[in-house]
């Protein structure tokens, strides 16, 4: 083991332990710079090895004595190095320090330390090596041969010095560390031992050449040697590099190398208190605080206490952070949603004395819409009512601090959140959060929908109205608008329709009944007996209030209390004379859901508009279809075939129409509507062109099934299916369905000959194996009926859990009496206000759903089946006129309809039982064709005096004579051809001509045929009944 180890694995060596804080203490110190002439010194080559003893005593008592005689000429001035070393170190002495030249003054002085006459051990002290300072050489600074060691330098030193080096104790180098002149002068060589690093200055000339080894950095290094007679260098280390000071000659040196090591020594011990009170200070950081254990046992409950405290702090600090995070949260979203909101506006409601005036096509006036036809409401101003107790009523019950707030009410909106965790599971909330302002902003915007932004931009509008209205307006308002059961609007129209008298006649007991309506107008209704005695709980609730808040006194209240009120029973409340028609009412209707979803009016807006503020609505009604319409509807023949079993039915059947143009100049427009049979004797009822959803049956198929997927090129006219029992029921896939007509199943059969019978097996084989029903809801969407989220396989026969109406059913018809092109059937063109200026004016939009050869050719299949099918000819054809068509039925035949149109006109028509009330009534198999019948005798009217023209064709479209069995181009030794429609642009038309029926061969004797069997494959062609056979699931 070497020495260095020996050395570490001994910390109970004193000079072990010293070097290790010098070490640990002293910092590296940088030298100033040296001239350049004392670094060319330094690279002197290196020279001889020393003398022996002997002879350098002799030398040095030579070198002594002359240095001494000339000791007293040596000028103390230092070099400019050393000067710079005294003025840095001048700024960091205190006032009570020594200067420089008095250090140098003391150091000049005998030392009381004798030092002994020079021999071998100084030199090997002078020349410690690098394991005396517990450091270790590199490879290539020591090389070991035979007990001797070569330093980097050249020069060959014995190990015999090493150990005379490690005797010396640290008494002596510390005695060695502040030599005196006078040893100097005799030649004795000093060693200074620098805080753990020993530097050596040559303080004689020898005879030879003279090195010092001086440590830099745990390595031993030479300094350069130099002549006898030349000057004296001091070799200062300076971070790991040998720099000289400045050069004197002779004797010179001494004195000036001697403040230099002072000044050196000063600055060296300066910058060590720094290091070490640095070194203190982070020491003092690392175990400052108090113990992360403590030393002594603590017990159980103050563990328990501890841990609950500390559980306590986290779940504090982790609510801070969540409560935090929503904060921010929520002050985003209501910083988006205030953003968002559209700007209110504020709608004169006041009475006005204008009609609005409904025009047909030709500008003549078809109806005139008045104030009291509405009759559900009637403006009052607020000097009216201001005498009555009607205000104060509806601000104690609804509104307590409504004169006071600003819009909103924070304390009421707390109170009706706590108020509803206390009802929470059951109960009525006594109040709601909404001021009377807010409650004005929701019916003036129709906005109605429970959500948070619905909520925060209706706090932004209240406080807007609030800062733009006064109090006496906005009560004003609210008054009227306010809903007051049994669709009366405003407590004028309320009052008269309860106490037959106006708001203004009204006492303290009626005020305060007719208050308590709004909160709940189903439950407060005063013409139900439940409601009533309600309605007369929440008055009495409404006068406590009012008299807590002050607006009434005592005696007030025990009047009004112990008074009887007396309410009127319902009346007729269609006071007018004239009955609007179905159209019109549709045109009501549309015009109504325009101003909401357009303009941004409310429901209430809206309605106050139409029939009070003298609008002008121009309509695409035709005066003469309308009428022709209405006629067909008052014959009791078609509306069953006994008529006279009529009185013995539960209920009676109904039926609606829908016809629109085909015309281009008005293509899409409603021209006539009836919803209903019979005389119409009230307003605003059931209208069944509009309002009845029902199941269309095999009248969606051509829309759904088939011309999607002729569109697509899935399949042509002319592709061959195979009629049999199928198992599509995803349920009941061992059951077979859908079910035919009759149970019926024909074999192979072209999709021509599947329309034509309404084969069910076909169509949802074609709808949900080839097309994708996907795709088939993506079709129908775009002609007006959305029903994309059902998806069931029945969808095919048109079973759908909404169906459409009369209305629907006809627009998507439309599509492909005008060569696959669809617009929205609409009912007016515009609307213009009591000005003259426009408010709506309905522009048509127009899509290709179809291409137009597949509308075209999809209408030469209905064509075929409205004159060959058995069930539909006989009662649909317009002869000379030509006319397509496809019926639809339900299953259980509770409803029944027919689509067809013209070049001119399409219509469909509903026709079953309202089945409102829970009783179910089907149609009779008599009955069936009654849809067909009244579209014929409506359609036979219009097209009584119209020249008669055919469809048109699309010139890609061919005839192409194909074989019945194969569906391919036919050969002459086909059993059984017909010629089909194709579309040229698509690649789905047949281009191979029949394999099944090739020549024979003239070696083959022709095989005689049976007479009792027919040719070709076997088609079932039902025998022409009175009236399509009744269908299983969907016809």
């Amino acid at each position: 083991m070497s020495k260095r180890k020996q050395d570490i694995q001994a910390p109970e060596n004193p000079d072990n332990r010293r070097r290790r804080s010098d070490q640990l203490r002293k910092p590296n110190l940088r030298q100033p710079s040296l001239p350049e002439n004392d670094r060319a010194a330094s690279t002197l080559p290196p020279q001889s090895a020393s003398p022996d003893t002997a002879t350098f005593k002799q030398d040095v008592e030579q070198r002594t004595s002359t240095l001494q005689s000339e000791s007293s000429d040596v000028s103390t001035s230092p070099a400019p190095g050393i000067r710079r070393i005294r003025d840095h170190l001048s700024q960091h002495r205190s006032e009570g320090s020594d200067t420089p030249e008095q250090k140098i003054e003391k150091t000049s002085q005998p030392s009381h330390v004798e030092t002994s006459a020079p021999s071998p051990n100084v030199k090997s002290v002078r020349s410690t090596p690098a394991q005396e300072q517990h450091v270790d050489l590199p490879k290539e600074a020591t090389h070991e041969s035979a007990g001797r060691k070569t330093d980097l330098s050249g020069n060959t030193y014995d190990n015999s010095r090493h150990s005379v080096m490690r005797s010396a104790s640290a008494t002596d180098r510390r005695q060695a560390r502040h030599t005196s002149s006078n040893a100097r002068s005799r030649g004795i060589q000093r060693s200074i031992h620098d805080d753990g690093h020993t530097r050596h200055v040559t303080s004689h000339a020898l005879p030879e050449d003279m090195h010092d080894y001086i440590r830099d950095d745990g390595h031993t290094r030479r300094a350069p040697s130099y002549d006898q007679a030349g000057d004296i260098h001091d070799y200062i280390r300076d971070d790991g590099y040998t720099r000289h000071a400045s050069t004197y000659a002779g004797d010179h040196n001494i004195e000036n190398i001697t403040a230099a090591e002072q000044l050196q020594e000063e600055l060296e011990n300066l910058l060590d208190d720094r290091k070490f009170k640095a070194y203190k200070r982070d020491l003092r950081k690392r175990v400052s605080g108090k113990p992360t254990r403590s030393s002594s046992v603590i017990s159980v409950p103050s563990a328990l206490l501890s841990g609950v405290k500390k559980t306590f702090f986290a779940v504090f600090i982790i609510f801070l952070v969540v409560i935090f995070f929503f904060l921010s949260c929520g002050f985003g979203i209501m910083s988006g949603y205030l953003a968002t909101a559209k700007p209110f506006e504020i709608t004169d409601i006041k009475k006005t004395y204008d009609a609005t005036y409904v025009y047909d096509r030709n500008g003549d006036i078809s109806a005139v819409l008045t104030g009291s036809q509405n009759m559900l409401r009637e403006y009052v101003p607020y000097a009216e009512f201001h005498e009555t107790y009607i205000d104060d009523a509806f601000i104690a019950i609804e509104d307590e601090r409504f004169e006071t707030h600003s819009g909103i009410d924070p304390k009421r909106i707390a109170s009706a959140m706590g108020n509803l965790l206390l009802n929470f599971g059951g109960g009525t909330p006594s109040h709601g959060g909404s001021t009377i302002t807010q409650q004005v902003v929701k019916m003036m915007s129709g906005a109605d929908e429970r959500s948070a932004q619905r909520k925060i931009q209706e706090w932004e509008r209240a406080i807007m109205l609030e800062k733009r209205l006064s109090k006496e307006k906005i009560i004003e308002l609210f008054v009227n608008l306010v809903p007051m059961s049994n669709h009366y609007v405003g407590v004028q129209a309320a009052s008269k329709a309860y106490f037959g008298k106006n708001v203004s006649e009204l006492d303290l007991a009626e005020c305060a009944f007719l208050a308590g309506i709004p909160n709940l107008p189903s439950i407060y209704n005063p013409w139900t007996e439940h409601g009533k005695r309600n309605a007369l709980r929440r008055m009495r609730s409404t006068l406590s209030k009012m008299l807590e808040l002050g607006k009434i006194n005592q005696a007030e209240y025990e009047t009004a209390i112990n008074r009887e009120l007396v309410i009127l029973k319902p009346q007729d409340t269609d006071t007018t004379s004239e009955i609007h028609s179905y159209f019109v009412e549709a045109v009501i209707e549309q015009v109504r859901s325009e101003l909401i979803t357009k303009r941004g009016y409310s429901p209430t807006l809206a309605d106050i508009a139409i029939f009070q503020q003298g609008l002008h609505i121009e309509t695409t009604m035709d005066p003469m279809i309308q009428k022709m319409a209405e006629s067909t509807f008052q014959k009791k023949e078609l509306m069953m075939t006994n008529y006279t079993a009529m009185p013995d039915m539960p209920q009676k059947p109904q039926a609606s129409i829908t016809v629109i143009s085909n015309l281009p100049e008005t293509r899409g427009q409603v021209v006539a509507l009836v919803g209903g049979f019979g005389e119409k004797k009230d307003n605003f009822g059931f209208n069944r062109a509009t309002q009845a959803y029902r199941q269309p049956g095999s009248s969606i198929k051509p829309i759904l099934d088939y011309g999607p997927a002729m569109d697509l090129g899935i399949i042509t006219a002319g592709t061959v299916l195979i009629d049999e029992p199928k198992f599509y029921d995803p349920h009941n896939p061992d059951v077979a369905w859908p079910n035919n007509s009759g149970n019926v199943y024909r074999g192979p059969i072209t999709v021509r000959q599947a329309i034509r019978q309404s084969v069910n097996t076909v169509a949802v084989e074609v709808y949900e194996k080839m097309l994708t029903p996907q795709l088939g809801l993506s079709y129908l969407k775009r002609l007006g009926i959305d029903r994309t989220t059902e998806t069931q396989p029945a969808g095919a026969l048109g079973a759908f859990g909404h169906g459409v109406t009369s209305m629907e059913l006809a627009g998507a018809y439309t599509a492909l009496a005008n060569n696959g092109l669809f617009t929205e059937p609409y009912l007016f063109t515009r609307v213009l206000d009591a000005d003259g200026k426009i408010l709506l004016e309905y522009t048509p939009s127009f899509e290709q759903v179809f291409r137009e050869e597949t509308a075209d050719i999809v209408t030469d299949i209905l064509v075929d089946t409205l004159e060959h099918a058995s069930w539909i000819a006989p009662y649909a054809r317009l002869d000379p006129q030509q006319a397509a068509g496809k019926t639809g039925t339900s299953d259980e035949r509770n409803d029944r309809l027919f689509a067809g149109y013209t070049p001119y006109y399409t219509a469909a028509v509903w026709y079953g039982y309202d089945n409102a009330h829970g009783r179910w009534t089907d149609i009779p198999e008599e009955d069936t064709k009654m849809p067909i019948v009244i579209w014929k005798d409506v359609m036979a009217q219009i097209h009584e005096t119209l020249p008669p023209i055919s469809f048109d064709m699309s010139p890609n479209i061919v005839r192409q004579t194909i074989c019945s069995q194969s569906g391919l181009i036919a050969t002459k030794w086909c059993p059984k051809k017909y010629t089909e429609l194709f579309d040229m642009t698509n690649k789905s038309a047949p281009k191979i001509v029949c394999p099944l029926h090739a020549e024979p061969r003239e070696t083959e004797p022709p095989i005689e045929s049976d007479p009792s069997m027919p040719e070709g494959p076997i088609i079932v062609e039902p025998d022409p009944p009175h009236s399509e056979p009744a269908p299983s699931a969907s016809d």
